[in-house]
């Protein structure tokens, strides 16, 4: 045991100053299909997606936009604080409190995505008004997007709503989507997923109207292709960058265990946009932050970035025992 603690202790070496990224020539495998030692893993993952990115051509006018969960809010400021920077310009339509290019609120899964397709390129989705304690809300938004004093002010405001955001996917080259989570709330009266888990006592009152989800892989390869192919019909310039977002759900309504839950619909979403890279082929790159926030973990992982430090392995037995133990 000490013997594994000693070679995690000796690893600043290796893990700081590691070789040159090097593939196996005889397997005929690249540098960078290889997994990296130590600092080499962003200089691996700046190669790749610089090689996949190569035809994403972004010119300081180039326009591009934000969309998703909260970690969309620190695209959004990235893009807002770089205005000189020639990373393109940021469209930005409508005053909201996390910088999104329209007043979307976060959009926490794929079909909460699809409805904001549809509702601004398309005539399907009606608009629908709800109403709480602090005035009147459009349902099919997260809370933060505020409330109207009236029925009258709500119906004006979310038409005006979907209209910048028509506009947003309109004037956009790029569309930068972060995808978050994989559970949502489905109000069965209209048949559509809501932006915010309703109410507790609106939920009380009508048991039979509200059913939390978790949306399957089929379901959210499906949705998310509609949605960019929607997209692709209204502005057949725009290209789409992707990326799963690493801060973790901050609860569940379907499961006891929020840590493994949280984590099965990350996987799934990152898998949900692998294929469909492969299905699609074009105008759709995805960016590693999911990868490089989890995966680039040095408390946990020895200086090959693969391996369990000694300290971690005894954490994991430690409360497999503490379970098993009778």
């Amino acid at each position: 045991m000490l013997k594994g603690y000693v070679r995690d202790a000796l690893e600043f070496m290796p893990r700081n100053f590691p070789k040159p990224l090097a593939g196996m020539p005889e397997h005929l495998l690249t540098d960078t299909q290889i997994y990296p030692i130590g600092t080499n893993f962003n200089k691996a993952l700046e190669l790749t997606t610089k090689k996949r990115f190569n035809t994403l051509l972004i010119q300081p006018d180039t326009t591009i936009s934000s969309i998703g969960t909260c970690f969309a809010e620190e695209l959004a400021t990235f893009m807002m604080n770089g205005k000189d920077k020639g990373i393109g310009k940021y469209v930005y339509v409508e005053n909201n409190v996390f910088n999104s290019s329209a007043n979307w609120g976060r959009v926490y899964t794929i079909q909460n995505f699809l409805q904001i397709v549809k509702y601004s390129v398309t005539d399907t989705v009606p608009v629908y008004i709800d109403e709480n304690d602090k005035g009147f809300i459009d349902p099919l938004r997260e809370y933060s997007v505020g409330n109207f004093t009236s029925r009258e002010a709500a119906e004006i405001g979310i038409k005006n709503h979907r209209a910048a955001s028509r506009d947003v996917f309109k004037n956009s080259k790029i569309l930068v989507l972060t995808l978050g989570q994989n559970e949502g709330w489905l109000d069965n009266e209209i048949s559509l997923v809501l932006g915010s888990a309703p109410r507790p006592k609106l939920r009380e009152t009508f048991p039979d109207r509200f059913r939390v989800m978790e949306f399957g892989f089929a379901q959210n390869l499906n949705d998310l292709t509609t949605a960019i192919e929607l997209l692709k019909e209204f502005n057949s310039d725009l290209k789409f960058i992707i990326t799963v977002s690493p801060v973790a759900a901050h609860a569940t309504f379907i499961d006891q265990d929020v840590i493994t839950q949280s984590f099965a619909g990350k996987c799934q979403l990152r898998s949900v946009v692998h294929q469909l890279q492969k299905n699609i082929q074009s105008d759709i790159y995805y960016f590693p932050s999911f990868e490089m926030a989890l995966c680039n973990n040095t408390e946990s992982f020895r200086a090959d970035n693969r391996h369990v430090k000694r300290w971690k392995v005894r954490e994991i037995f430690s409360l497999l025992e503490k379970i098993l133990k009778k």
